[in-house]
């Protein structure tokens, strides 16, 4: 039997700059935390803050409906980033 432990880590964190391919992909992320989550994150530009949510939240018709299940999170606690967009078409 394989298992995967995750540990949380408290170096190798991802910046803006790494994290701007992510943006408003679908993709998986792993957090400094060690919890792993799969979504969308986008950049307010207005304020410059990184929001996370669902696929499904982010494409809410109401942007009050997406404040109610957005989370905000800073560059430092993704450690992680895969784009799942490509395997999703397929």
């Amino acid at each position: 039997m394989l298992a995967l432990y995750i540990y949380p880590c408290t170096t190798n964190t991802m910046d803006r700059s790494d994290i701007k391919s992510y943006l408003d992909k679908h993709c998986r992320f792993r957090l400094r935390s060690g919890r792993e989550v799969y979504g969308i994150l986008w950049e307010e530009r207005n304020e410059g803050s990184l929001f996370f949510s669902s696929a499904g939240d982010r494409k809410a018709p109401s942007r009050l409906d997406l404040n109610d299940t957005a989370l905000s999170l800073d560059p430092e606690d993704i450690i992680f980033a895969e784009a799942l967009h490509d395997q999703m078409a397929s």
